[in-house]
């Protein structure tokens, strides 16, 4: 059997530690989730005493039938709600990096057979602040690279106009599978130097060493890599046309759904981190 194939199918035996970084990954976002979750409710409701349980029309009039010495209160409530909104974001977005800075850290040392210290958690946040930049630059090149993909495959439907015509639904569908394997695969490229990143990182904690190391370790095994992208692509595939029957079953429950297809990004990440680290050659 093909070597890459063989390292493909072994990636799939899920030991202890693929279910501590997949643990890690859902009580990281569950926390996250839970804390803007409480926010936007507490938010909710301090609008409702604000607007009165008034529509945006009757809001609206109120408004500008009302004297200045009238609007004063409401103001001056409007004002406080603001910067509770300001500050409540402001602080969500801190905790939030901490708490994933220290997700990251705890899944990137297991995988490295290390163990994380107070000193080197807290470069974990420098790291995801200064990834932010050529993240910036990356996904402007991503833009870039889906145009020309958009031409292109608009280029191959004009040449078979008539089947295009006849066939409209069928033509619909084929593009949308072609816009989406390119989004996907570009994402998969995006984790990949990320991850790459992360695992550099762990080893060197040198922030801006360590994010441009990434790109040339990428080149380095490129060989290996693209092999990986497109198998990690087909696996992508098959858990989509698994969960596309779960849609229409839990309609009417859409949370659960959504909780559904959480766990299973979950799950595919965690076994994508495995499987990229297996095939340039580390021991997981």
């Amino acid at each position: 059997m093909n070597k890459h194939l063989k390292n493909y199918f072994k990636s799939f035996s899920f030991k202890r530690k693929f279910w501590e970084i997949f643990a890690i990954d859902f009580v990281t976002i569950s926390i996250i989730y839970f804390f803007f979750a409480l926010f936007a409710n507490y938010l909710n409701k301090n609008m409702a005493i604000l607007t009165s349980g008034q529509t945006p029309e009757q809001l609206q009039a109120l408004l500008s039938s009302a004297s200045p010495e009238q609007l004063l209160p409401f103001l001056t409530q409007l004002k406080s709600f603001m910067l509770t909104f300001l500050l409540g974001i402001a602080f969500l977005l801190i905790i939030s990096l901490f708490l994933f800075s220290f997700s990251r850290a705890l899944i990137w040392n297991k995988l490295h057979h290390r163990k994380l210290t107070k000193k080197t958690y807290w470069r974990w946040n420098g790291l995801n602040l200064a990834l932010l930049f050529p993240l910036f630059l990356l996904l402007l090149i991503v833009v870039i690279v889906k145009l020309i993909f958009n031409i292109i495959f608009s280029k191959i439907f004009v040449l078979f106009p008539s089947f295009a015509v006849t066939h409209p639904q069928f033509m619909q569908i084929i593009q949308l599978i072609l816009h989406n394997t390119v989004n996907f695969f570009l994402a998969l490229l995006l984790l990949v130097v990320i991850f790459f990143t992360y695992y550099l990182f762990t080893d060197k904690y040198k922030v801006w060493l360590s994010i441009g190391e990434s790109f040339n370790f990428v080149k380095v095994k490129w060989s290996r890599i693209w092999r990986m992208l497109l198998l990690s692509l087909s696996t992508a595939i098959i858990l989509t046309l698994i969960i596309l029957p779960l849609r229409k079953l839990l309609l009417p429950y859409q949370f659960t759904y959504f909780i559904i297809n959480v766990c299973i990004s979950l799950f595919y990440l965690a076994w994508l981190r495995i499987y990229l680290l297996r095939t340039v050659g580390h021991k997981v």
